[in-house]
């Protein structure tokens, strides 16, 4: 069950780890009969898969570089001389680096695309790749991005396009229409307006993620998706079509350029993008204008108050300089592992998800720029124009937790008491403040 999810604690990578060490060394020592080895296939697929989901952050040693480059002209000596390719090691080669990163092998693994243990594998690791590269080139754009933490912003999720995903679990957002959706997400609330929904605008889309899961939640609803980055919404478009969803338009573009988009939505879904910004209040009067009356908008922010937990480490990662990119997210991996190893730190970024591969990592602790909320703040950005609608917390425990607190706020929509809240349980919000609201 290693494949498709991150390995989460500490202990369990260092146990990965080891393992991919000693299958190279073995590969190393003999590699036909490494190659012959059939007990070795499962977990070196595994270990394919797992590193390519986490994006190669485990750290490499400098003696695994140089036993990889030994073993790489192994492969391709044995290529050219016997013309075959081993599976054995082919998942080998994955599990330290993605097979579209070993330039001479890419038209050798082409050959193999249509054997059944390689097929999946080399869709995932090299097909994908440069099926989205292509999908890049026909891209639409509105407007020109010109805000400098826009073009800044871009540059980071052009190199690291955030986050990968998986599409196994998409099921569960079947539903009848988007109105579910939000009573769902806000119960117990209910609403009391239930305008019709047509077109959702997913501003700030990423790698799509989002945008397929209101295609799945209505398919009746038409979504508009835009990102700053054609490297992310090209990894959307992509998956969109592996699962044959047709309800989503997507574009490039800067949110701050939205004026000059001739169209109105029912709902606009702005999740983790806006505190990204120079100025969220600009750009979250800019997504109201172009929401109608009524007009339903889920939003979500960093909460200082969790923010605020990761300081320690984010100090770490400038002390020692390091920048976004995959050698010094290791190093710094390695700098917080070995503090909290020895000293006992409790790092806060050890127990999230992010933590374990690398363009999350770099979301998480070395994004170009970020802004947190308190709740304040965020009365400040909507209550003029906006009811709130509820906050959305999958967390069972906070919400029974806040029940038995505040018995009087039945819908838990005071925003005085979640203030409090927050102010004891400062994890609360780690995963942002989710919220929806409703337009006056």
């Amino acid at each position: 069950g290693l494949k498709h999810h991150k390995a989460g604690a500490p202990i369990v990578e260092l146990f990965f780890k080891s393992i991919r060490k000693l299958l190279l060394k073995a590969a190393i020592i003999d590699l036909d009969n490494f190659n012959q080895e059939k007990n070795f296939h499962s977990i070196l697929k595994a270990l394919a898969y797992q590193s390519f989901a986490n994006e190669y952050v485990w750290k490499v040693s400098k003696e695994e570089e140089s036993s990889l480059n030994e073993l790489y002209d192994k492969i391709l000596k044995k290529i050219s001389d016997e013309k075959t390719i081993t599976i054995n090691s082919i998942f080998l080669l994955g599990s330290y680096k993605k097979l579209f990163d070993y330039p001479e092998l890419k038209n050798v693994f082409h050959k193999f695309k249509s054997d059944k243990n390689l097929a999946e594998i080399i869709k995932l690791q090299i097909l994908d790749f440069e099926e989205e590269f292509k999908i890049k080139q026909t891209i639409e754009s509105i407007g020109t991005i010109e805000d400098e933490i826009s073009l800044d912003v871009r540059s980071q999720y052009e190199d690291f396009p955030y986050p990968r995903w998986e599409s196994e679990s998409l099921d569960a957002y079947t539903m009848n229409n988007y109105v579910d959706r939000i009573e769902r997400d806000i119960f117990p609330n209910v609403l009391l307006k239930k305008n019709k929904i047509n077109n959702v605008l997913i501003a700030g889309c990423g790698t799509g993620y989002q945008a397929i899961i209101s295609a799945k939640t209505d398919k009746n609803a038409t979504i508009y998706a835009l990102d700053i980055s054609k490297t992310s919404l090209s990894y959307g478009i992509r998956s969109a079509r592996d699962l044959g969803i047709k309800n989503i338009k997507w574009f490039h573009g800067d949110i701050l350029n939205l004026d000059s988009f001739e169209k109105d939505f029912s709902v606009i879904e702005c999740t983790g993008v806006l505190h990204h910004m120079n100025n969220p209040k600009n750009a979250f009067n800019m997504l109201s204008n172009k929401l109608v009356p009524n007009g339903f908008f889920k939003l979500a922010l960093y909460a200082k108050k969790y923010r605020d937990l990761l300081i320690p480490e984010k100090s770490i990662i400038n002390e020692q300089k390091l920048k976004a990119n995959l050698q010094d997210v290791r190093k710094a991996r390695d700098v917080i592992f070995k503090k909290s190893f020895n000293d006992g730190t409790n790092y806060s970024c050890l127990r999230l998800a992010d933590f374990y591969s690398t363009s999350e990592f770099i979301d998480l602790l070395m994004h170009k720029k970020e802004l947190s909320f308190t709740i304040e703040g965020l009365k400040e950005l909507f209550e003029d124009n906006y009811n709130f609608l509820g906050f959305v917390i999958a967390n069972q425990i906070i919400r029974n937790k806040f029940r038995n607190i505040y018995l009087k706020d039945t819908k838990r929509l005071n925003l005085n008491n979640w203030d409090e809240f927050e102010k004891n349980n400062p994890e609360t919000f780690r995963a942002m403040y989710q919220m929806w609201l409703q337009k006056k």
